[in-house]
C-alpha cells in the first residue's frame, strides 16, 4: 500500500481519499487519534461534524453516517504506483479549505510554519500520530 501524505498539516479537520478497499482503514485510522483542536474528542469525529456542516441532509433525510472517503485522482505522487503498477493507495492529512497559499512556496519554510501555521506543533504531531498509526497497521496487516 502506498500511504501518501503530501500536504503539511494546517489547522483544519482530517480527510482521507483512498481505493475503495481501503475506506475502513481510513475510519479506523481517523478514530485512533485525537483532535488536536478539541482533544475530547477524535480525528473522525472532527471530520465528520465537518462533513455534516459541509452537506446538511435534505427534508426528511438523515445527516451522514460517515464521512466520505474521497476516490484517488491522478495528480499526486501515488498515481504512478496506483495506476501503472496497480498498488493500492491512501492519502491522508489534515488542512482547511486551502494550503493558506504556502505550499511549494518561497513560504513553505520551517520558521512561517512555527510563526503563522502551526505555532505550538499540534495539528502536526497529531498529523504524524494518524500516519504513524497507518503504517504500523499497515505493516502488520
Amino acid at each position: 500500500v502506498y500511504v501518501n501524505r503530501d500536504g503539511g498539516a494546517t489547522k483544519g479537520w482530517f480527510s482521507g481519499s483512498a481505493v475503495q478497499s481501503l475506506t475502513p482503514f481510513v475510519y479506523e485510522v481517523a478514530q485512533a487519534v485525537q483532535d488536536p483542536e478539541m482533544p475530547s474528542r477524535t480525528l473522525y469525529d472532527g471530520w465528520l461534524e465537518n462533513a455534516r456542516a459541509r452537506n446538511p441532509p435534505k427534508r426528511g433525510q438523515p445527516p451522514l453516517m460517515t464521512p466520505k472517503v474521497a476516490p484517488l485522482g491522478a495528480a499526486s505522487d501515488y498515481a504512478p504506483f496506483l495506476h501503472h503498477v496497480g498498488v493500492s493507495a491512501l492519502d491522508i492529512g489534515i488542512g482547511g479549505e486551502t494550503s493558506n497559499g504556502t505550499y511549494h512556496s518561497i513560504y513553505d519554510h520551517p520558521l512561517w510554519f512555527k510563526r503563522f501555521m502551526d505555532p505550538g506543533f499540534k495539528v502536526n504531531v497529531a498529523a504524524t500520530r494518524v500516519t504513524g498509526i497507518a503504517l504500523m497497521r499497515l505493516a502488520e496487516a
